[in-house]
């Protein structure tokens, strides 16, 4: 299971000028909701195929310190 983020650029609701961007960029992204419609098969959050609680249970570090300070 993937999830895609769609960070592209608009102008539509606002100009864009590009003389003051820099090129690569970093967008942290610290939260995604996740949404299911009714009725669809619950994959939820710990499928048994991939057991997400144990790895978050395991590398805790990861998901309660500042960025970057668990690796």
């Amino acid at each position: 299971m993937s999830i895609v983020l769609n960070i592209g650029i608009s102008p539509n609701w606002q100009t864009i000028d590009l003389s003051t961007l820099i090129f690569p960029a970093e967008m942290l992204i610290d939260y995604v909701r996740v949404y299911q419609r009714k009725g669809q098969t619950n994959v939820g959050c710990d499928p048994a195929a991939f057991p997400t609680k144990d790895y978050i249970n395991n590398h805790l570090d990861a998901y309660t310190s500042e960025l970057g300070d668990w690796r």
